[in-house]
């Protein structure tokens, strides 16, 4: 019965959860001279200060402080305070070696191995984690890191490309640059940023007529987190932003609960939700012409064909649509009310 559907809405309503918090850990390896630990730090400093704007709490390690101990027990202290739906960033921009057996971060004192790393983040039970690997022979942690839940981005995509990488760098600066937004919402996502240093590494080679020696590779599911907002939220965006985050978590929960539930029951309530999501976009996007929502979370996955290029002037047409719901005309969304078992809609 359709009272049941609207009953379930509201039961979500009042116990959906707290939004995931977004908890990363940002390292700047060695970089052997000072011109590359320069530019470690720099590119860290710039992600952890792009995280930090995007309400993430971030743990920033470098120099001294970045030693297999000091990467090792910040990632405890991150999982051990995490919730099952919280999400864990690590970045580590530094160089990388492989043997062909075993891939080593560069840090002071021992290294450590790719397989410490897969240890200290967890195994299958782990839970939403985005993981960024910018050095050269990057590419070799795939396999080791693989999980259900964990999304991998290299700047190598095996542990053959061993020379230094130009991956970092446009990789931070895509936290910045309004090219890298390919839908225009005043936030760079995980893949915006992905796609925008694939992009920009291709093209630094080509303009320099050289072959290229990385080239950059992603692997496992991949939300739409929020890496960077390129203006901050006023206090109307800050309270639609929330409440969206809110309805995400429920139509997440919803759809986990989809096999349990009668199907035309299951399509009302995601109707509902997907109403008020689309009511709270066009509201942020009336409120203000330079105002935009930004993107949180959500269940949508990377795709297994190759990304399209992203922040590349000579490709203007690559800019990645929005999603839009068939037969829907924003402006005038309703969302139903509520109504109790036998109430008349005609009741006062």
């Amino acid at each position: 019965m359709r009272w049941l559907a609207s009953f379930a809405v509201l039961w979500m309503v009042l116990s959906a959860p707290a939004a995931a918090k977004v908890q990363a850990v940002v390292v700047a390896g060695l970089g052997g001279e000072p011109g590359y630990e320069s530019d470690f730090q720099e590119w860290a400093e710039k992600v952890a200060a792009s995280l930090r704007g995007a309400r993430a709490d971030v743990t920033l390690l470098k120099g001294g402080a970045a030693s297999t101990d000091d990467i090792r027990g910040s990632l405890a202290t991150v999982l051990d305070g995490s919730g099952v739906d919280d999400i864990l960033v690590f970045h580590f921009i530094g160089h990388g070696t492989f043997d062909g057996e075993n891939f080593r971060f560069n840090v002071p004192g021992p290294d450590f191995t790719a397989e410490d790393l897969a240890r200290w983040l967890g195994g299958a039970e782990a839970g939403p984690q985005l993981v960024v690997i910018t050095g050269s022979a990057s590419g070799a942690v795939h396999e080791r890191l693989k999980a259900p839940a964990r999304t991998v981005l290299t700047a190598t995509r095996s542990g053959n490309e061993k020379n230094a990488t130009v991956f970092p760098r446009y990789y931070a600066e895509a936290l910045g640059a309004e090219a890298a937004d390919t839908d225009k919402d005043m936030a760079v996502t995980a893949v915006e940023a992905f796609q925008y240093a694939e992009a920009h590494v291709e093209a630094h080679f080509d303009q320099r007529d050289q072959l290229a020696t990385e080239h950059s590779m992603h692997s496992g599911p991949l939300s739409s987190l929020t890496l960077a907002r390129l203006q901050p939220l006023t206090a109307t965006g800050g309270q639609l932003y929330a409440r969206r985050e809110e309805l995400e978590q429920m139509v997440a929960s919803l759809r986990a609960n989809k096999s349990s539930m009668v199907l035309d029951d299951y399509f009302d309530d995601l109707q509902v939700l997907l109403l008020e999501l689309a009511r709270i976009d066009q509201r942020a996007r009336s409120s203000s012409s330079a105002e935009r929502l930004p993107s949180t979370g959500d269940s949508a996955t990377l795709p297994t064909e190759p990304l399209p290029r992203a922040g590349v002037p000579a490709s203007p047409e690559l800019r990645l649509p929005e999603l839009q719901l068939p037969g829907l005309e924003l402006p005038d969304l309703q969302v139903p009310e509520l109504q109790a078992p036998g109430a008349s809609e005609d009741a006062p």
